[in-house]
């Protein structure tokens, strides 16, 4: 039944001259049929997306930008909702949750840039980082950290709040890792340090942008950077720290993956580093643990 009435609304809009009345009404034809889901039934939330995504179209056509907005943003957290449902019922199962998917991002992205087109920056920062979050949450990396990167860029160009902008790079430098684009991370890291100042007005700024020094300094290590990780380390960070990042390179030079094991513990035991770059640190560990095990092996051959 709501296929049909679908159906029936898209082909009176075919047939009728498609003026401002034709779409509106139209509008209000998808809105009603809406609400005659469950929105808050999982087996319904793809239906309630559809006939908000074509409410969606219908307010494009007569150039609402707030109305426009307002049914993408609508539409594409319901197609998520349908496939976070999905997905995490059967991962394996990809047809269940990859159009959906598909579906509510392409809302994101519409409703991101009439924000921007718009003059409304912050807003459109803020849905890219909640794409971004999706994306990454459906291991998405590469894409997340596209999203993310975009995000950075706008925050940049538009010198937003430091929050948004830093939000935006932690998570960027995680999604390029875990796609293993280390030197993506590396790239946007150095982008913003050459863009804005270390001029911290707050001990909360401040550890913001020592949090991106160390960053920087795990992604070196990443790129196998040595001379440049130790001059870094050394400029950048207090004699403990910085001892800890020249080890580790040491270490990883040496291919001594005890060693590194441990220094990595020392970070994880630490109160000084964030989740997010143990994490890194620990990739990095098990990155290099990987390599070192495959050439023993290859060489066993």
């Amino acid at each position: 039944m709501f296929y049909k009435r679908f159906d029936e609304i898209n082909t009176s809009l075919n047939k009728l001259i498609k003026g401002n009345k034709t779409f509106t009404d139209a509008a209000a034809q998808f809105e009603e049929l809406a609400r005659t889901q469950d929105e808050e039934n999982p087996f319904e939330y793809g239906l309630v997306a559809l006939a908000k995504f074509g409410e969606m179209q219908c307010w494009q056509k007569v150039k609402d930008k707030q109305k426009t907005v307002r049914t993408a943003v609508k539409a594409a957290r319901l197609f998520i909702k349908a496939a976070t449902y999905n997905y995490t019922i059967s991962k394996n199962l990809r047809d269940t949750w990859s159009d959906p998917l598909a579906d509510g991002l392409q809302c994101y992205k519409i409703a991101s840039e009439v924000l921007k087109s718009d003059g409304k920056p912050n807003l459109t920062v803020v849905l890219l980082i909640e794409r971004g979050r999706i994306e990454k949450q459906f291991e998405l990396f590469h894409y997340a950290g596209n999203t993310y990167e975009e995000s950075v860029k706008l925050c940049l160009e538009k010198n937003l709040t430091l929050p948004l902008l830093f939000d935006s790079v932690f998570n960027c430098v995680d999604c390029y890792s875990r796609a293993d684009r280390i030197d993506l991370a590396l790239s946007v890291v150095e982008k913003v340090q050459q863009k804005i100042q270390d001029t911290p007005n707050s001990p909360h700024v401040k550890r913001l942008f020592l949090d991106l020094k160390i960053f920087k300094g795990i992604l070196l290590l990443s790129s196998f950077k040595f001379e440049e990780l130790v001059e870094f380390s050394k400029a950048s960070f207090d004699e403990n720290v910085a001892n800890l990042f020249i080890k580790m390179g040491e270490a990883t030079k040496g291919n001594q993956i005890v060693i590194l094991d441990n220094l990595v513990n020392q970070t994880r035991n630490s109160a000084f580093f964030t989740e997010m770059e143990v994490d890194l640190f620990n990739r990095h560990k098990t990155l290099l643990e990987k390599s070192v095990e495959a050439a023993y092996a290859e060489l066993a051959q």
